[in-house]
């Protein structure tokens, strides 16, 4: 495959286009080439998950062998202080799932004759014990998700111990040991599901759905609403989904490539309606895994794009914030890349977990100053780009007046390229190197208080 550029920007008459360009930091990378990759999809890793235990914080992250669990507190000196072998481990394996609940860390795997085992927590970063370890309610589970106002646990795509299948079911944890509660099977296969105060948001897989139901009873819950034919915005494998804030707003992802995430208005659950799409406009190819809302920021951990950021203040007019690529191969091809994504801790640090290349910790400075048109004129600095191939075709009226750079940005505020324009030209072409990454950047034509400001999307193309 060779990158080449296949976005244009033309002469514009307006003032230049505002671009944000906000620093992503990465602040620590773990992965252990000793741990083997799964069979299907040579993932040696698969979620991510936050703790926080007496004002110090902790990483999780599965892999095909069991549990990893780190101290970040100080990122400097981080420590691998805890790892809970699972029941099954090595290739077979391909899904572990977190949630955490009063002290207790739970865990489960999708693959083999495994269980559901639940951890004290409580003695991090001295120690962790494994206190309930069994397959009878639970043998393999794909997600969970825990209501902790309720402490009810919900799974979904279970098998039992006796061998049965829960498409979704409830859970009572207010004692270490569970206590099924019920079942709920209208909404067929659930693959995964959101849960605040006893409403659930499901997502039904490849049936295709939003469905929100009122668990307030668990024995006779009422489906409030659901989403069933979005195909105008994209339909396939409705996979997962998370609630803003203020219970406003749903956004799911179908894990389909070239699909984009809906960004739902679920204030009235009888009226389900998507407000709007985003994606990591990096590939038309590109495919979103699973994502988290913290006021009015999207963090998405994007499959073979990493970890990707919007701003959702307004969700009829998402915007793309960020990106930092995790997964370093260009093709888009079957389910690479980033897999979960984690964004609670109090510290504000990223977690994200890639499958192939582990765990990550960023830090993302929403506070930090975006880049803007610092001219009101655009007469007075008219500018073009044109990319195509490794070449950058450029035009400005005035910059033969003034010593004028032109820049290539990443969307971690990185410089990629950057070069000097040949002085007293109004015109022309400069070489780029051709291993810039794919992604989304910024074009940057700066010409001393004044800039013009383009994004510009390098992609993968035959």
């Amino acid at each position: 495959m060779k990158n080449i550029f296949y976005f244009f920007a033309v002469m514009l008459s307006l003032p230049a286009l505002v671009c944000h360009a906000q620093e992503i930091d990465l602040v620590f990378h773990w992965e252990d080439p000793t741990i083997p990759g799964s069979a299907e999809y040579n993932n040696a890793y698969n979620e991510v998950w936050g703790l926080v235990v007496e004002g110090r914080e902790f990483a999780v992250i599965g892999s095909t062998m069991g549990t990893h669990i780190f101290d970040i507190t100080d990122i400097a000196n981080v420590d691998s202080v805890a790892f809970i072998p699972g029941k099954v481990t090595g290739p077979a394996i391909i899904h572990r799932d977190y949630h955490d609940y009063n002290g207790l860390l739970y865990i489960v795997a999708d693959e083999g004759i495994s269980s559901l085992q639940i951890v004290d927590i409580s003695q991090l970063p001295e120690s962790v014990e494994v206190v309930y370890d069994s397959g009878e309610l639970i043998t393999r589970a794909h997600n969970i998700f825990i209501d902790t106002t309720a402490a009810v646990l919900y799974g979904c795509g279970i098998s039992t111990g006796t061998g049965s299948s829960v498409w979704f079911g409830q859970y009572d944890i207010s004692n270490v040991e569970p206590v099924f509660l019920n079942s709920a099977p209208e909404a067929g296969y659930v693959h995964d599901m959101y849960v605040r105060d006893n409403i659930a948001y499901v997502l039904a897989g490849s049936s295709g759905g939003l469905y929100i139901i009122d668990f307030t009873d668990p024995t006779n819950y009422t489906v409030l609403g659901s989403l069933l034919n979005y195909s105008a915005f994209g339909q396939g494998y409705t996979h997962s989904g998370w609630l803003s804030d203020d219970g406003n707003t749903f956004v799911f992802a179908d894990e389909n490539h070239g699909l984009e995430m809906k960004i739902c208005d679920v204030s009235d659950p009888t009226d389900i309606t998507v407000e709007s799409t985003c994606w990591s406009e990096v590939d038309e190819q590109s495919m979103a895994h699973n994502q988290m809302i913290k006021g009015d920021f999207l963090y998405t951990a994007n499959y073979h794009d990493g970890l990707v950021i919007h701003d959702i203040s307004n969700p009829q007019e998402p915007e793309l914030l960020a990106i930092y690529d995790t997964y370093s191969p260009l093709d888009h091809d079957s389910y690479r890349g980033a897999w979960g994504i984690y964004c609670y801790l109090p510290s504000g640090r990223l977690l994200v977990s890639d499958m192939q290349y582990g765990l990550f910790v960023f830090e993302f400075d929403l506070s930090m100053p975006q880049a803007t048109a610092l001219h009101d004129n655009s007469e007075a600095f008219e500018a073009g780009i044109m990319l195509n191939a490794n070449q950058i075709q450029w035009s400005c009226s005035s910059c033969k007046d003034e010593t004028t750079t032109l820049s290539l940005i990443d969307l971690s505020g990185r410089r990629v390229h950057e070069q000097t324009l040949a002085a007293g030209m109004s015109s022309g072409t400069i070489s780029v190197p051709g291993s810039l990454p794919a992604g989304v950047l910024i074009a940057e034509m700066r010409q001393g208080t004044k800039q013009f400001t383009q994004k510009v999307i390098i992609g993968s193309k035959p």
